[in-house]
């Protein structure tokens, strides 16, 4: 083999793998183009798919806010009913028991007006009763004190006529006291 021969097919060979190299390097151009529309397209659907993402999250997340936060304003509302009808109850029962508490203090106060009433009537009983007593107790010891000077006696016992009744002696003479 000579060497022309030699260089001829090596000049073939370079100038086939010149060509092999630059149908590779437009291969891998079309390869790279290729994989840029496929990354620029994946990029594309991933930012879509993050959008999407991003809105479902959203709406997710502001859909179960509103929901908690509908169902603690409503139990805020219930709980707050609840407040307002205790403490009308309470203000029910408060103005119940002033009332009570008045109407026992003006019992209270009729009962000891009663009861002062009572003690005055029964002081006015004993004092007159008492008088009434001193009275008859002066007026038997006037006739006790009659009885001992001889200026009255029963009847029966001074007159003759008349068997019964007290006589009082007036003038030495027996007189019944009619």
């Amino acid at each position: 083999m000579s060497l022309e021969y030699k260089v001829d097919e090596l000049s073939r060979n370079i100038l086939l793998l010149s060509a092999k190299t630059e149908q590779r390097h437009q291969q891998s151009e079309q390869n790279l183009a290729g994989s840029q529309a496929a990354l620029k397209q994946a990029e594309e659907v991933l930012k879509n798919a993050s959008q999407d993402i991003h809105q479902v999250t959203k709406e997710t997340v502001q859909k179960n806010l509103a929901s908690s936060i509908d169902e603690f304003e409503q139990q805020i509302n219930r709980v707050s009913s609840n407040f307002k009808h205790s403490t009308d109850n309470a203000q029910k029962e408060y103005s119940n028991t002033l009332k009570t508490l008045k109407k026992l203090i003006w019992c209270a106060i009729g009962a000891f007006m009663l009861a002062a009433v009572v003690c005055v009537v029964s002081i006015m009983f004993i004092f007159q009763s008492s008088k009434q007593q001193i009275r008859r107790a002066e007026w038997v010891a006037d006739i006790n004190q009659a009885v001992a000077n001889g200026s009255l006696n029963q009847c029966s016992a001074v007159h003759r006529t008349v068997k019964s009744g007290l006589c009082v002696k007036m003038k030495d003479k027996w007189t019944p006291i009619q």
